[in-house]
């Protein structure tokens, strides 16, 4: 099986994955701040303040942390939040963003059927 990569970029949301990972998210104005995926990579703890990382409205800006001055794309955003490696578990991080904005396997790399 394989997917479309760009159409995945196109069409994820940042807030589109945040709900398919039950992340907690705190509302404020127009902000949405998420626990930061970056904390524990870059401070070596987790971040026990929701307020300092927010959620982005773009592929390439998924988010952006006040505290460690962390950010990334979606990959990244769920590299971080799922504790994956992003080269090692590309796949598993492609299939969340695939789920999560409703795009399931494109097709059958055996059979070369299409999945639409």
């Amino acid at each position: 099986m394989f997917y479309d990569i760009e159409r995945i970029q196109q069409d994820a949301i940042p807030i589109g994955v945040a709900k398919y990972l039950k992340m907690k998210m705190c509302h404020s104005g127009k902000n949405i701040f998420i626990p930061c995926p970056d904390h524990v990579r870059r401070l070596g703890r987790h971040n026990r303040d929701i307020s300092c990382c927010t959620l982005g409205n773009s592929f390439q800006n998924a988010y952006y942390c006040f505290g460690c001055g962390g950010k990334g794309n979606i990959f990244e955003m769920i590299a971080g939040y799922c504790d994956l490696d992003i080269k090692n578990d590309f796949y598993q991080i492609l299939t969340i963003a695939a789920e999560s904005c409703g795009k399931g396997q494109i097709g059958n790399a055996q059979t070369g059927t299409d999945g639409f």
